[in-house]
């Protein structure tokens, strides 16, 4: 994927498709090549670079069968003509490796498997062979080898497999790679760049109640040649403190490491690697060190068999163990790091992730490019984005959220995000990441610590690594992780510093843990030798340190000592400067600076000060123009003053200075410049520019057997009680109108998988052809005569269903006001007069469930506001202080002014300098959030990984509607006077 690593101007304002986004594109219907590549349209117009092409929940296409394939080749030749790139997904689901079901299939060595503890003794059977028992706490455990049975409808009704077997990832990649290789091996490593590898895990076990720990065939057998004793009379060290259960642990968890990365990963990287393929995607559960050993045993030895290492960025936030005002709760440092520290090291220029699942439909481009702008940070930069849907019927519109695709009401403005997201992949893959600091990863001392029953001291060693990592970042000390196995392998050590590979660093810092490999040990011994400061970071309780470094000539860990070996050629300095993270590169005497301000609530102003003279420029990955900034200079060095608003970001490129400084057309950013506020016109109530919709998700339901109807239950209840329901099945809801509406046709969205007879009031109503929202949402139209004042019946006869499934909601569109009493018992009513307050939350105006765009207009005069004569040279600005939205665009006598995706949200007006009356017209785009929900799930949004189940939680529910704000806000026309 490399076009050369030197910046270019020309490049950075129109990066090649390599840099854009690649979405996982769900496939989750019956499949249409023409659908396919309507949308493949819609993606290329919105920026994005390519796509996965991901078999999922829904598919009611045969999967990797003639059809799917295709449908897969038709996609590749529009991919062709258009420029992009077609990724395969190896898998239907997830995680990786049991081929939509036929590797298990092929017998009991090929499923997944597991060493369980149980309190009680079975009988050995095809799924189940005692392996141990023992005493424990004065009652007999069993430990057993168990296999999983088939019938998991999870995996096509088969079962996951072990990844741990060569013979499984032979049969897998037979039965999916080779079978793309022989329809489409001519496009590998062109149209077809590479293949996405999503959860593959060494341990699938789903049942906390039962301790589990990863097995294989054979395992014994390869213990023994491997370590020379036999591990099954001491299974039990494995979970209880007795005998040298240490050396147990320390020798099953690195089997269990080794066996994963050879036997799958490195299998499947090296067969992509000889057809010219990019192997990518992620592995389960490497948030943490205790869970990345409970799923694969070490994600870094994993990494080196990927050609763009990723990570899966799960949830609304984007770090760990922080206050809201420097980051947010949920993903760790340590996911990130582990990824851009083995791309660093093996030169991988990209490093992937998946990212924004689990946010919910609220999370809209603004909240994306926070989250961007960490893994910017952490030296991620390609981006996988979860998820846009073929379909959104059935479960497709509930599939950890949010949809990002068609579907949106913002998608028209989506790429604002993708152009600044490939600008920003460009500007961080120039020259080389500055990291001079390597901490070493302490993934081997959790191997002999780790027990199922008691994840104590490797949960305390990841607290201590999270908080040492999150030190660094705020003190501007760019780092990397150093794995053992990785240094083993491809270190050294000379005087520029101790190397792994392509990375040089010239300090260590030794986090908590207890014990270090004797190569580790040598490698630090001659680098002290050297002069080279090892750190260690001293534990609050006065351990913490493994006995075989402590012979080394240690310093403890000290910030300024780390600077004085940091070749930053800036300082940042400033009362919140913590609030700031930087990634910085090289590119020969150029740097490149990305700052971002991680707090949402600080505005923190800083001086950035360089050593030398250096031209600065700041470059804007939102416009891809290109600004030159004046400095102060003071002595031999430079210093520029900057204010960073909340999640505020800067691109800085500093070059030696050759001559003088700032240079001709210079911006002086750090100089004074005064704002003048105007009074504006109330703004009109605002026109909508789609029809409005009712949600209908509470129903009664047809007991064939009694005859009769029940009470009126939600939707989430009727789910809850049978799961699904059966055939023939009638539910029936109350569309209650309050007040006659104007004249028109009322329509009934029903999804097409429910294959549905649809009545209003007794009366059978017809689709007519057209959809709404997603092509699977069909429209019933309802006669302005049978639609009448009061309480009026839809039936729903689902006797003739093809697909199965349960019930979905209904939706009701047209031309009316939604109205909710005490956030309850919706009615539908007259659009007049429901919006007293335009600037503020639509939701609680009529508009509850609104999915689409609003048209806000006004006019302005300017030489009525500020005659021209009293101004002073300056800018025009609209404003708005804290809009609710998707996106927000403005017309300015119908000419397009552009859009805004988040904060600044303003426009330049250079229209407004004459004189005379302007209209200003803004479109504020809404979000799916309200439409879909989940609608009855209290405190959403403190919900960090919002998932299916959500949807139809009754443990948080509440029958108010909860609904997500929808608010243009408060908007001021703005004078900016610059340079006074």
């Amino acid at each position: 994927m490399k076009s050369g690593n030197t910046w270019k101007e020309d490049e950075f304002r129109a990066p090649a498709v390599e840099y854009r986004p690649v979405p996982f594109w769900s496939w989750n219907g019956l499949l249409s090549r023409e659908r396919l590549i309507g949308q493949i349209g819609r993606m290329h117009e919105a920026g994005v670079g390519g796509f996965f092409m991901h078999a999922r929940n829904g598919l009611k296409t045969g999967y990797l069968d003639e059809d799917w394939f295709d449908c897969v080749r038709a996609c590749i030749e529009e991919a062709e003509r258009l420029g992009m790139k077609a990724w395969i997904y190896d898998e239907k689901g997830w995680p990786s490796g049991f081929a939509g079901g036929l590797v298990p299939s092929l017998g009991r060595d090929y499923r997944a498997k597991a060493l369980v503890l149980l309190p009680e003794r079975r009988e050995d059977d095809e799924g189940c062979r005692l392996l141990e028992a023992f005493e424990a706490g004065g009652s007999a455990s069993y430990l057993y080898e168990w296999v999983q049975p088939m019938g998991d409808p999870r995996f096509e009704n088969a079962a996951y497999v072990d990844l741990l077997d060569p013979r499984v990832t032979e049969a897998f990649v037979q039965s999916t790679h080779r079978r793309y290789e022989e329809r489409f091996g001519s496009r590998f490593g062109g149209t077809v760049p590479g293949v996405f590898s999503d959860e593959a895990c060494a341990l699938l076990w789903l049942d906390p109640q039962v301790p589990a720990l990863p097995w294989t065939t054979g395992m014994d057998e390869r213990f023994v040649a491997k370590y020379g004793y036999d591990l099954r009379p001491r299974l039990h060290e494995l979970f209880l403190p007795e005998g040298d259960c240490r050396r147990v642990r320390y020798d099953y968890w690195s089997l269990v490491t080794e066996l994963f990365a050879e036997n799958f990963s490195r299998a499947v990287y090296e067969w992509c690697d000889e057809r010219g393929l990019l192997y990518t995607g992620h592995l389960m559960a490497e948030d943490s060190l205790g869970y990345q050993m409970e799923w694969v045993g070490d994600v870094m030895r994993q990494y080196e068999y990927m050609h763009i290492p990723g990570l899966d960025h799960l949830g609304r936030y984007s770090q760990g163990n922080r206050p809201e005002n420097n980051g947010e709760p949920y993903t760790t440092v340590l996911s990130a790091k582990q990824v851009s520290s083995v791309a660093n090291q093996l030169g991988r220029e990209r490093a992937l992730s998946e990212l924004f699942a689990c946010a919910g439909q609220s999370f809209g481009m603004n909240r994306q490019k926070r989250m961007s702008d960490w893994h910017f940070i952490h030296g991620i930069n390609l981006f996988s984005p979860h998820l846009l849907p073929y379909s959104l019927e059935g479960e497709g519109k509930r599939d950890y959220p949010p949809t990002i695709g068609p579907q949106q009401p913002w998608w028209g403005d989506y790429r604002l995000l993708t152009d600044y997201q490939a600008r920003m992949s460009y500007a961080l893959t120039r020259g080389r990441r500055v990291a001079p600091i390597l901490v070493l990863h302490p993934m081997e001392s959790a191997y002999e610590c780790y027990s199922p029953l008691d994840r104590s001291q490797v949960d305390g060693m990841n607290a201590a690594l999270e908080a040492l990592s999150l030190r660094l970042l705020d003190a501007h000390l760019s780092f990397d992780y150093g794995n053992e196995h990785l240094l083993a392998k491809y270190g050294s050590v000379s005087a520029a510093g101790l190397r792994i590979q392509e990375a040089v660093y010239q300090a260590v810092v030794i986090p908590r843990c207890t014990r270090l490999r004797a190569t580790t040990i040598r490698f630090l011994d001659r680098f002290a030798e050297l002069g080279f400061p090892v750190l260690f970071d001293r534990d609050p309780e006065g351990g913490g340190l493994p006995e075989e470094a402590r012979r080394l000539p240690l310093q403890p860990f000290s910030e300024e000592c780390l600077r004085r070996q940091s070749p930053h050629s800036m300082v940042i300095e400033g009362e919140d400067a913590a609030a700031l993270w930087l990634h910085e590169r090289e590119d020969g005497p150029t740097r490149l600076y990305f700052l971002a301000n991680m707090s949402g609530t600080k505005t923190v102003r800083v001086a950035l000060r360089f050593e030398h003279p250096v031209r600065l420029t700041e470059w804007d990955a939102e416009t891809g123009e290109a600004r030159l900034l004046s400095p102060c200079l003071g002595g031999t060095g430079t210093e520029l003053e900057r204010q960073f608003e909340p999640r505020a970001t800067l691109l800085l490129r500093a070059e030696p200075a050759t001559g003088p400084i700032p240079g001709e057309g210079a911006v002086l950013l750090a100089g004074t410049m005064t704002e003048e506020a105007l009074p504006l016109p109330p703004v009109a109530a605002p026109i909508p520019l789609h029809p409005n919709a009712l949600v209908v998700d509470r129903f009664s339901r047809y007991d064939s057997i009694a005859g009769a109807w029940s009470e009126a239950r939600y939707l989430a209840e009727w789910i809850a009680e049978d799961g699904s329901a059966p055939r023939g099945y009638r539910y029936r809801a109350d569309i209650v109108i309050s007040e006659a509406l104007p004249q028109q046709e009322l329509q009934v969205v029903v999804e097409r998988q429910l294959a549905a007879d649809v009545r209003w009031n007794g009366h059978p109503l017809q689709a007519d052809g057209a959809s709404w929202i997603d092509p699977d949402w069909l429209c019933y139209g309802v006669p302005a005569d049978i639609a009448r004042e009061g309480i009026n019946e839809v039936e729903v006869w689902l006797d003739d269903r093809r697909y199965g499934g349960h019930m979905e909601n209904l939706y009701v569109i047209g031309d009316f006001a939604v109205r909710l009493r005490e956030g309850l018992e919706p009615a539908i009513g007259p659009p007049d007069g429901t919006v007293l307050d335009p600037s503020g939350d639509l939701s609680e105006q009529g508009y509850p469930f609104y999915a689409g765009s609003m048209e806000f207009s006004f006019m302005v005069d300017t030489e009525k506001l500020l005659p021209s004569r009293e101004r002073p040279p300056g800018r025009w600005l609209l404003r708005l202080k804290r809009p609710r939205a998707g996106s927000i665009s403005l017309r300015v006598d119908g000419v397009a002014c552009g859009a805004r995706a988040w904060a600044p949200w303003e426009w330049e007006l250079p229209e407004l300098q004459g004189s005379g009356s302007r209209r200003l017209a803004l479109v504020m785009n809404g979000s799916l959030r309200n439409l879909v929900g989940p609608h009855h799930l209290q405190g959403d949004e403190e919900v960090a990984f919002l998932t299916p189940a959500h949807f139809f939680d009754r443990s948080r529910w509440t029958d108010r509607y909860v609904l997500s704000s929808f608010a243009l806000g408060e908007l001021e026309l703005v004078y900016r006077r610059d340079g006074e």
